[in-house]
């Protein structure tokens, strides 16, 4: 619809006029719409920057005056060229935002994920939702939580960016989070604190109020809450006498978390060690064996091979290197020389002897595969077998049979106990009642934390006091030193077995 004769204005024309608030607004028009009595002006640059200009929109309605400066007769210049295709790749990806937004409020992904989602978006555009995950560049994925060990992929230097980017973001959420707590308390004697809550219109606190009010769009409140700050926009009033203060935050479950997680990383660097020290004791053990020309365990040739597997496997384990596979390798490993070494009969041991040996090396072989389902690692890549760390369990809960087998039917085990635990008798029953407790625990599948905690604690005192005693296994019960030495470092290993599942379990 066309304007009638002089009520429109001319692009290019030079227009002063005077908003409703008594502010004076001059420049060139650039545009004008008859039907919403729309102006669009050009000014002058706010920021003084050359060649830039500030584009105002102004309602003429509520303009209570309005001059013509020079008005332009001459036809007006031509627009100047557009990119089209940028603006509508801008509008693309501002559209597919939106809508990434809306799924993921859609899908009830928590205020943090969504947070998160942002933070990694601002550095990462190849960012996306899938269900509740967050997919970056394709190749990792950050499953809720959304903490640093929820981040999936193949390890490279992708994975790792990812990881520093979310240990940042939450690093500076907690950063955020102490600036407001640790603010100096607010007091007031029974009135509104000053600068909040007050009217726009009769007290403007820097700001000025807008030049259309009516024209202001309500916005919907935003699923993002803003940046923390240390100052209030409510109204609030305190009792006299009152103080006002927040309670400061707790900083216990982050120091708990990265506890847990250093355990759970010794635990498993005792474990995935152990084959080394076993490798070494056997060497030792059997180069005794030929000054007094006893042969060892396995055949030399078949020697060579399983020692060689057993460095190998743990090499990789201690490296991190495909750890799952080579935990499953360790265990089978073992379980092969173990079997070689029972039906070879080129070494007799007593019944009591076989059971501390053979009850071990099944421990050691259930601590492998708990650690070859997944757990003990700190960034899980992929779900952790339930199947393996159950059967791992079972084959810990069979060793804490047979030790309380022993703490019974033992004459050896039960003197070595008795003569360094006070309580005589009665205390040596409870150990029976609680190996067996925790036995079942172990077998069934209940309580496996709670077992692996208490077993944690227990085993330390039985490698000092009861294995530590060189003196009563070597001479009294003439058990090989470099054979007790093997047995010692099995029990560490089984230490860290059960430190795992105490933290990671």
């Amino acid at each position: 619809m066309a304007a009638p004769p002089g009520e429109y204005f001319s692009v290019g024309s030079q227009v002063s006029c005077r908003t409703c608030q008594e502010q004076r607004l001059q420049g060139e028009v650039v545009a004008f719409d008859y039907q919403s009595k729309m102006l669009a002006l050009k000014c002058p640059s706010s920021s003084g920057k050359p060649n830039h200009a500030d584009i105002l929109l102004i309602n003429l309605q509520f303009v209570s005056e309005i001059e013509i400066i020079n008005d332009r007769t001459e036809t007006p210049p031509p627009l100047a060229s557009l990119n089209v295709s940028k603006l509508a790749s801008k509008a693309r990806t501002e559209k597919e935002e939106k809508l990434s937004q809306a799924y993921a409020i859609s899908a009830g992904v928590s205020l943090e994920g969504q947070q998160l989602f942002q933070t990694i978006h601002k550095t990462i555009k190849d960012c996306k939702w899938q269900e509740k995950n967050i997919v970056v560049m394709e190749e990792v994925v950050i499953a809720p939580p959304y903490q640093v060990e929820n981040c999936k992929g193949k390890e490279g230097s992708a994975l790792s960016h990812v990881r520093k980017i979310v240990e940042k973001h939450f690093r500076d959420v907690e950063s955020q989070k102490t600036d407001v707590l640790d603010a100096p308390p607010l007091t007031s004697r029974n009135h509104v604190l000053p600068g909040v809550g007050r009217d726009w219109a009769q007290f403007p606190v820097g700001r000025e109020k807008p030049a259309v009010p009516e024209a202001c769009v309500p916005v919907p409140p935003s699923p993002f809450p803003a940046r923390p700050r240390c100052s209030l926009r409510s109204e609030i009033e305190v009792e006299p006498g009152c103080r006002l203060s927040f309670p400061k935050m707790a900083a216990g479950p982050g120091r708990r978390r990265r506890l847990l997680q250093l355990l759970m990383q010794f635990g498993s660097v005792l474990l995935t060690r152990c084959p080394f020290w076993g490798c070494f004791c056997q060497l030792m053990l059997y180069a005794e064996r030929a000054d007094a020309r006893r042969k060892p365990d396995i055949p030399v040739p078949y020697l060579y091979f399983d020692m060689g597997a057993a460095v190998l496997c743990a090499s990789f384990m201690s490296f991190g290197v495909k750890r799952r596979w080579f935990a499953l390798g360790a265990a089978l490993q073992l379980a092969v020389s173990t079997y070689a070494a029972y039906i070879g009969g080129y070494v007799h041991y007593g019944d009591w002897l076989k059971v501390r040996m053979y009850s071990r090396i099944i421990a050691i072989i259930g601590g492998f595969l708990v650690l070859a389902s997944g757990a003990g690692e700190l960034y899980r890549q992929k779900p952790r077998s339930r199947s393996l760390q159950s059967t791992g369990q079972v084959f810990l809960g069979i060793y804490l049979i047979c030790v309380a087998y022993s703490l019974q039917h033992s004459k050896e085990d039960r003197l070595a106990y008795l003569n360094h635990i006070p309580g005589g008798e009665l205390t040596l029953q409870l150990l029976f009642i609680l190996y067996g407790i925790l036995a079942l625990a172990f077998l069934s599948g209940y309580y496996v934390a709670l077992a692996a905690q208490i077993l944690a604690v227990l085993l330390p005192l039985i490698i000092l006091l009861i294995d530590g005693n060189i003196i009563y296994w070597h001479n009294t019960r003439r058990v090989e030193f470099w054979n007790q030495m093997k047995l010692i470092g099995e029990n560490v290993g089984i230490f860290g077995a059960a430190v795992i599942l105490a933290t990671d379990g």
